[in-house]
């Protein structure tokens, strides 16, 4: 296939990710199609069907918008912007009826004039910031979610199964910037203490010196 031809492919799928439509996986996805992204889903076109409901039963007034296209041999990669408004738990998250904005980079491979893997990366920590009604505000200063929560992203998972309470303060806004996204999973009193040496003094030590030589001795 064209290099044309397999951004049309990357195209439709995106188009009918955006309207829930499960009719064209069939003509788009290879028997073989092996998904590396977050969805812990079947091989196959029944792994992409399940995807395309989970996001259909789980978010209302989907719009994806292509920033950029670009295909190289058998490769296709996409830049979108995904808006989205949940109607139904993320992460724990209980849905407030507000539109989320993110976005994500994908990549697939082409054989068989079907998609047969798929790769991507999305901006989690900006997704459930905003689901947690703190726009623009890090991840790590937000609250946590009342159930466990996952956090996937290429090469790298944490499960935080810490029980968690809405009701939880997260630490202030002059600090978060100091806090990485995947520390958000772990637990304060499990991060190692360092010293502060603006505050607590270093440690003192002996010095011997050398007694100067006493003359007239031999």
């Amino acid at each position: 296939m064209s290099e044309d031809a397999n951004i049309e492919l990357a195209r439709r799928l995106l188009a009918a990710f955006a309207a829930g439509d499960e009719g064209v996986v069939d003509a788009l996805i290879h028997p073989a199609h092996r998904e590396h992204g977050v969805f812990d889903s079947a091989r196959g076109p029944d792994g992409v069907r399940a995807a395309i409901r989970w996001a259909r039963d789980t978010f209302a007034e989907r719009r994806i918008v292509p920033q950029d296209l670009v295909a190289s041999g058998d490769r296709v990669v996409a830049r979108i912007r995904v808006s989205a408004v949940p109607i139904g738990d993320v992460c724990g998250i209980a849905a407030a009826g507000r539109r989320i904005e993110v976005e994500h980079i994908h990549i697939w491979r082409v054989a068989g004039e079907r998609l047969v893997e798929h790769w991507m990366v999305r901006d989690d920590l900006a997704a459930i910031t905003q689901l947690r009604g703190k726009p623009g505000r890090p991840l790590a200063s937000a609250v946590r979610p009342a159930g466990p929560c996952r956090f996937v992203h290429v090469g790298h998972e944490e499960t935080d199964t810490a029980p968690r309470t809405n009701a939880e303060p997260g630490p202030p806004a002059a600090t978060a910037q100091t806090h990485t996204p995947f520390k958000r999973c772990s637990s304060p009193a499990a991060e190692p203490t360092r010293r502060d040496s603006a505050t607590t003094p270093a440690p003192t030590r002996s010095v011997k010196r050398a007694r100067p030589p006493v003359r007239g001795a031999p």
